[in-house]
């Protein structure tokens, strides 16, 4: 038996076409089977936190006058204020705060319920070291305070408050929770104060211990 010499000359482009298809199917269907999205990173943290120079905490601690004369009542005293620091280059910058606290003691001789409150701004300069999951810092300025103690006796308050400029230092350390949150830990002083009320002359110096949680942005 003969095969037609024309019509399988004829019959070759399609033959050649068709292995092609399959070959190429064969070739390419074990590729698309290990394409698989590349695994996602869970490391990133570390590395970002450096690009955060900006940041704002939230502070609330525990506050200790040391003037026994104005502060006798209510010289431990629950404080919470908000901050925020600002790198400008090589880990030194500024910051600026509010912090307030408050104290209060009722039931002492005669029926009288005293309260002693402080409200104070403060700004000045910051360092910080090498940011990494820990970050410890020192910062210190001048701080304005206005601060007194209320004496409430039977409905009769006699309000002894002044306001007085005064340096302050801390320092602390920070724990990054991720690349935008933290904990953190800030010992306080407050010194230079001076205080001339109605009743007695003294100060507001103080000594605090705070737990701060903060955004670096």
């Amino acid at each position: 038996m003969q095969i037609p010499v024309l019509p399988a000359f004829l019959a070759l482009p399609f033959l050649f076409a068709f292995t092609g298809c399959a070959a190429n199917q064969e070739i390419q269907s074990p590729l698309a089977e290990d394409a698989v999205p590349p695994p996602i990173r869970l490391d990133y943290i570390d590395d970002r936190i450096d690009d955060r120079v900006r940041q704002i905490s939230f502070i609330a601690g525990y506050r200790k006058f040391s003037d026994t004369d104005i502060w006798d009542r209510v010289d431990a005293e629950t404080s919470a204020g908000i901050e925020y620091a600002h790198e400008v280059k090589n880990g030194l910058g500024f910051e600026l705060g509010a912090m307030g606290s408050l104290g209060i003691k009722n039931g002492v001789s005669d029926n009288v319920d005293v309260t002693g409150a402080a409200a104070e701004l403060y700004g000045g300069a910051r360092y910080m070291w090498k940011r990494d999951r820990w970050t410890p810092y020192v910062g210190g300025g001048l701080s304005g305070i206005l601060a007194g103690v209320d004496n409430d006796q039977g409905g009769q308050v006699a309000d002894d408050q002044g306001f007085s400029a005064g340096v302050y230092l801390h320092g602390g350390v920070q724990y990054a929770l991720n690349e935008w949150m933290y904990l953190g830990v800030d010992l306080r002083t407050l010194f230079g104060t001076s205080l001339d009320l109605e009743t007695v002359e003294g100060d507001a110096d103080y000594t605090q211990l705070g737990f701060a949680f903060g955004f670096r942005l």
